[in-house]
């Protein structure tokens, strides 16, 4: 097509070059940036600092690892020593060097006269020498100790004059080690944000971190302060770049060649044959996937409820390992609780509920590698569909980067192990049911080289159903995408198989759970799901996928458009318009963005294929993965409905207190953002209220009986959390509600935004 076409092809690459300019509004910030009071010239300090630093640093680090690096040196072992002083925090220097600098007078004796340190570049200089020194010493001493080989000896039997040899031979050869030494110096130099902040007086060293750190972060703030990190990131990545042959041939020492696997030496060959544009992309990823574990780890370690969908989820686990029922058909007794999705993400919970009482960790951690697991999986399928392994790559890495996935990735929800499952059923689909890619166009099941595809296609089936029961909308992209990829296959008898065994199982599923309970599956999965919608929500999520992932988008748009030979648009046309329908369901009230899951799945999919279409027209290939690396650096901060999260994050102490008043009420308890405490002190959640608040006012739900319980005061604690600005109360309470809570109960305490209440 690209031979046939390329008018149209010209016409995409300036379309996309076009819509990749749209961020460069937010890269129109940096003048603003670079005009600020103190910016600039704390970014012409952080330069000349972070020199003056890797120079020192190089200058004695080198002399240093020399003397010890040589075979006939005593002491060798001082460089392990050196080493674990790497280990020392920074942190543990500050009172020290503090007093050093800021009274360096006194310790001196008087000797210093009328200088101070404090009002001098050197506070800032000498820290970073001090932390990155041993490890400069560590790196060289073995790099030297390696080149005492056949090219030094020839050298020193010429001549017994040690400095001459360090001068001329081993400081040529080694190069590679001195600018890894060098480059790691450097970041820590170019990223100092303690020493600049606590070593020196003078305005002038100080360093644009501390600039960075002074722009605000609401509203307009944020936009300039992400201006002002890329300006101050962008010299780290140059440098890396400018060294990165160096510090490649590095790895070639004659040690390390000695030491390596014939598999590593692939790998380094395999980096040295990519081209830039791919390196760019590649790095970019890789720091897109080291936070994406970063944040997952931090969510992971926190013991309390991030987001209101949490609290619930862990509930019904718990009633699940008590053998209770968590679809009830009648709201009118208590507990007045709903049950939203299928069970099996539950299920799959029970024993480690049995092991581990309520804990949101074990869910978090199933959440977290099955969001991990259908990265494996989307690049899987590309590798099947293409044969590009860089693709393929791109592809699975692109969606651990988006903000949406990096986020909703690692909570106790249910979207990533369906996410996982549905990818996994599309992999065997075209594992088992293709030609392999580059071959013929007409595909067969591999019945002569796989076996059995009728057991293949149960697989799949039986992962799509999965796939549902974890979470119902997961229903549509997949099951269609697997189905058309088959019809145009023309394997149209296996496409009309699974399409029946699909419907038979998740039929069959569902009319077992009605049946055992009363009715109450339905109610649960089906009618209590039905939320208004309002088209003010779906705009405002459609606008903000647009604003932030442009590149992403128009890629994928592009993609559906243009590439209609290629054999990967077979499978992911129909998933991206399956996720894109599934995705208008988050104007529901209550929405949120894990409804933009499975069109994540289908952007990233839509970036490999297209760069593995691209593979025959490389200029428009490298100028893609320009574009995605872009994008994806974009995306590194984050979007604003983080703050929340990060605001629970920091809120540890507040929770912890509000946990201990749960504990300690003798009564039963109600509360809103706060249910997750309820959970975890082992009281049964009584009231689900952002739930059944939306039932009550679609008139599904009589909330007569809890207001009677209010009026009665049953309860010997509420809690109501109330964060100005996010009128969350309204959304969990009615208006009657509030209004009993006030007249009955009186507020006793507040715990950071959360409002306690007793009985009057």
């Amino acid at each position: 097509m690209l031979a046939r076409r390329p008018g149209w092809l010209w016409l995409a690459a300036l379309l996309t070059l076009c819509y990749v300019l749209i961020p460069a509004y937010w890269m129109a910030n940096s003048l603003a940036v670079l005009s600020s009071s103190g910016f600039a010239a704390g970014l012409s300090s952080l330069l000349r600092v972070s020199a003056a630093a890797v120079a020192l640093t190089l200058l004695l680090g080198a002399a240093a690892a020399y003397a010890l690096g040589r075979p006939e040196a005593r002491g060798r072992g001082m460089r392990y020593a050196a080493l674990a002083l790497v280990a020392l925090p920074q942190i543990a220097l500050i009172g020290a060097l503090h007093l050093l600098f800021s009274n360096s007078c006194e310790v001196s004796a008087g000797a210093c006269g009328d200088r101070q340190l404090y009002t001098t570049p050197w506070p800032l200089i000498v820290p970073y020498v001090l932390l990155t020194l041993p490890l400069t010493v560590a790196l060289l001493a073995a790099g030297f100790r390696d080149l005492a080989g056949a090219q030094v000896a020839e050298a020193d039997a010429a001549s017994q004059l040690p400095l001459r040899i360090y001068g001329r031979t081993i400081l040529p050869l080694a190069a590679p080690a001195l600018a890894a030494a060098g480059l790691i110096g450097f970041i820590a130099g170019w990223n100092g944000f303690l020493s600049a902040v606590g070593f020196t007086s003078a305005s002038k060293y100080r360093a644009a971190p501390i600039a960075l750190s002074l722009f605000g972060n609401i509203g307009f703030g944020v936009v300039v302060a992400l201006a002002a990190a890329l300006i101050v990131s962008g010299p780290l990545a140059l440098l890396a770049l400018a060294l990165q042959r160096q510090l490649v041939a590095g790895a070639d020492a004659p040690a390390d060649r000695r030491a390596s696997s014939r598999r590593l030496r692939r790998l380094q060959q395999a980096w040295l044959d990519l081209s830039g544009p791919a390196r760019v992309l590649l790095v970019v990823l890789a720091l897109s996937a080291y936070v994406f574990a970063a944040e997952g780890w931090r969510v992971l370690a926190f013991p309390y409820a991030l987001d209101y969908g949490e609290a619930p989820l862990l509930d019904q686990t718990m009633r699940l390992a008590h053998g209770q029922s968590i679809y009830r058909a009648d709201l009118q007794l208590a507990p007045f609780t709903i049950a939203n999705y299928p069970p099996l993400y539950l299920l799959a919970q029970v024993p480690l509920a049995w092991l581990f009482g309520p804990a949101f960790w074990y869910g978090r951690l199933l959440s977290w590698l099955a969001m991990i697991g259908a990265a494996l999986f989307a690049g899987l399928i590309l590798r099947a569909l293409t044969g590009d392994r860089l693709a393929a790559l791109v592809g699975g890495l692109t969606l651990l980067a988006l903000p949406y996935t990096r986020y909703w990735g690692p909570l106790y929800r249910v979207d990533a192990l369906a996410l996982c499952l549905s990818l996994a059923a599309l992999w065997l689909t075209v594992r088992f049911f293709a030609a392999p890619a580059g071959g013929a166009e007409e595909a067969r099941p591999h019945a002569d080289r796989r076996g059995r595809p009728a057991l293949a296609l149960v697989a799949v089936a039986l992962l799509l159903v999965a796939a549902v029961y974890a979470r119902q909308s997961y229903g549509l992209a997949a099951p269609l995408a697997a189905f058309v990829w088959l019809w145009m296959q023309r394997l149209r008898r296996q496409a009309l198989a699974l399409a029946g065994l699909v419907a038979g199982l998740g039929l069959g599923l569902f009319v077992l759970l009605n049946l055992a309970t009363g009715g109450g599956f339905f109610f649960n999965i089906v009618t209590a799901n039905v939320n208004e919608v309002k088209g003010e929500l779906l705009r405002q999520y459609l606008g903000e996928l647009g604003m932030f992932m442009p590149i992403l988008v128009l890629i994928t748009a592009l993609f559906a458009l243009l590439a209609a030979r290629e054999r990967s648009w077979r499978l992911l046309l129909p998933y991206a318009v399956g996720a894109a329908l599934s995705g208008l369901t988050i104007g529901k009230v209550g929405s949120n963005i894990n409804y933009l899951l499975e069109f994540c799945a289908a952007m990233s999919l839509a970036a490999g294929a297209a760069l593995a279409w691209l593979r025959r027209a490389p200029r428009i290939r490298h100028a893609l993965m320009l574009a995605l690396a872009l994008q994806v650096f974009l995306l590194l901060p984050g979007l604003s409905y983080q703050l929340f999260s990060q605001f629970r994050l920091d809120s540890r102490a507040d929770m912890a207190l509000v946990g201990e008043r749960i504990r300690a009420a003798d009564g039963p308890v109600l509360a809103d953002e706060d249910i997750g405490q309820l959970v975890l002190a082992g009281r049964p959640l009584l009231f689900q209220p952002f739930e059944l608040t939306q039932l009550a006012r679609v008139g599904k739900w009589n909330q007569a009986p809890l207001l009677e319980a209010i009026e009665r005061q049953e309860y010997a604690l509420i809690l109501i959390f109330k964060f100005p600005g996010l009128p969350l109360d309204r959304d969990r309470w009615t208006d009657q509600m509030r209004a009993a809570i006030e007249r009955r109960y009186a507020e006793v305490e507040q715990i950071g935004f959360t409002v306690v209440y007793r009985p009057r």
